[in-house]
């Protein structure tokens, strides 16, 4: 079971990166805050960071939902 549930993450992260790529996105990895309606801000290895931008896409990410009774390994 999580082998298919990493296949399928890995297949749309990937899917995703690329859409990016082909869209001239920035992708940013760390703690983001949003500063003004076209300012965002970021906390990641290389420090603090704030872009201009015309647009904000929030992706927030999963976590693992446990089921009683069920382990995950």
């Amino acid at each position: 079971m999580m082998n298919a549930k990493s296949t399928a993450v890995k297949a749309h992260t990937g899917g995703i990166a690329h859409l990016f790529k082909q869209n001239k996105v920035e992708r940013m990895h760390g703690v983001g805050y949003i500063v003004s309606p076209t300012q965002v801000g970021g906390k990641g290895a290389s420090g603090d960071t704030v872009i201009n931008t015309k647009n904000i896409l929030i992706a927030t990410g999963s976590d693992v939902m446990q089921f009683k009774g069920i382990g995950v390994s």
